[in-house]
């Protein structure tokens, strides 16, 4: 009887303290969160080992984002797979330990339902980037509805239409001086850059749509593009993959990533290898 009384009053007094520091502003346990994970993957730094984070919000997206995390981890580097982007508050986000984070926004959802949070969120991948962080954004993630401003002006972008594109594969063009549409600036062009240079000439995605119009920022680059006719008008090339660089980070948005009702988008259930290696040249960039 007594040690259940112990307990009793054990567990009592851990909760006080703990509603003690949250009162005092002390947000004790997330806290705590902090510093085990980022003791834990400093040892593992040591032995010079990295790490991806990925979220994807898909249906079935835990299922679909471990066969993209599995493709893309390697001896030194392993993707972890997160459920909620809530996570990314008490994760530790350093350049010398994250080398990628991978935020795949695929049906409009928000990456949090607390306002409060939800900026949180994006302040923190934000400082990530500003220090030297590589982030990749898929589809939804910079969409006018998904009101990520801070996530918006990271990319240099805001995507506000789109065009449906159901039974038909999507012809990623990369953007070069061979492409002639007065529609696309000099200034998007990206010439004489190693990893650039690298990238596939083009590759075939099963996206269900692509996202059109969207005002960027004059600083943003244009890596690959799609012809579309939208509307009945005539064809036109329409950015569906993008770089702007930060002082120290740079920061990418990639079209792919439409949900399909009640399945994760074809590039990502599959997943496709074109994908994943683009995928995995950003990382590496």
């Amino acid at each position: 009887m007594s040690a259940i009384l112990n307990s009793i009053i054990g567990a009592v007094s851990a909760a006080v303290v703990i509603a003690v520091f949250r009162w005092l502003g002390f947000d004790f346990f997330p806290k705590l969160v902090f510093f085990i994970k980022l003791i834990g993957y400093s040892i593992l730094r040591i032995f010079g080992r990295k790490f991806i984070l990925l979220y994807t919000d898909c249906e079935g997206s835990r299922t679909a984002s471990k066969k993209v995390a599995n493709n893309i981890s390697g001896k030194r580097v392993k993707c972890l797979v997160l459920t909620n982007p809530e996570q990314f508050i008490n994760y530790p986000l350093f350049p010398f330990l994250v080398k990628s984070i991978i935020i795949l926004i695929t049906n409009v959802s928000q990456l949090s339902s607390d306002k409060n949070k939800k900026n949180k969120i994006q302040l923190k991948v934000a400082a990530y980037c500003k220090k030297g962080g590589r982030l990749i954004l898929g589809h939804d993630a910079i969409y006018w509805r998904t009101y990520n401003k801070i996530f918006q002006e990271l990319a240099g972008g805001e995507v506000t239409s789109f065009h449906t594109v159901e039974g038909e594969l999507i012809r990623y063009v990369k953007l070069t001086d061979d492409i002639d549409d007065v529609n696309l600036a000099k200034k998007r062009f990206m010439n004489n850059v190693g990893a650039f240079e690298q990238l596939d000439d083009g590759f075939a995605l099963r996206d269900k749509e692509v996202l059109l119009s969207g005002n960027w920022a004059d600083n943003v680059k244009f890596l690959y593009v799609a012809k579309i006719r939208h509307n009945s008008l005539k064809y036109k090339y329409y950015p569906v993959v993008t770089m702007k660089t930060l002082d120290k980070g740079s920061v990418f948005w990639v079209n792919t990533g439409d949900s399909r009702p009640g399945n994760p988008p074809f590039p990502i259930s599959s997943p496709d290898p074109d994908f994943l290696k683009m995928l995995t040249s950003f990382i590496d960039w």
